[in-house]
């Protein structure tokens, strides 16, 4: 359309939404973390401030592009069991990892990848909703956005490359919606 590549569009896209989100960003107040299914809490907050569905990618995880800055919120309720670390190369040394304890994912693990700054310490607990990062640009990253992932049933380390993705895409997906 016009002479302009699909990426260029794109980023055009993103200088013009940025400066208004990066505005929203700015409060605590945390806008419709109130779960759509009994699952998770969509993790950007405030929601517009994520790019839409349509442009998340996935690889390990999924990636939601959203200004640097923006609030993370816990997607389910547990424990921030670490951050960064041995588990978690490539996703910055704020990375958080939450232990679900309650619902359908109990006892698997979300983290969150390329956070810029963690509010809550490793071993407390965080209710659904509640803001514990910040959306950043750390570790092996192209820009400012959240790679949000689960692990397997059992397992407490990232699940690899497209195992858990369309799972993780599909509850994103359904919190998303209001």
């Amino acid at each position: 359309m016009f002479g302009v590549s699909g990426a260029r569009l794109r980023s055009l896209v993103r200088l013009v939404r940025w400066p208004l989100a990066l505005a929203a960003a700015t409060s605590f107040t945390v806008v419709g973390c109130s779960p759509v299914s009994s699952t998770i809490v969509f993790p950007v907050s405030p929601r517009s401030s994520a790019f839409p569905p349509g442009t998340w990618s996935q690889d390990q995880g999924v990636d939601i592009t959203a200004p640097c800055g923006t609030h993370l919120l816990a997607a389910a309720s547990g424990r921030i069991i670490g951050e960064g670390g041995f588990v978690m190369n490539g996703f910055g040394p704020y990375a958080t990892r939450l232990l679900v304890d309650s619902g359908p994912l109990r006892g698997r693990m979300i983290y969150y990848g390329h956070v810029q700054r963690d509010y809550v310490r490793v071993g407390s607990h965080v209710n659904a909703g509640q803001v514990i990062a910040d959306v950043g640009t750390l570790g092996l990253s192209y820009g400012c956005h959240v790679e949000i992932g689960i692990s397997v049933p059992g397992s407490t380390a990232p699940a690899g490359w497209n195992r858990t993705s369309a799972e993780m895409l599909r509850l994103l997906d359904l919190a998303y919606v209001k």
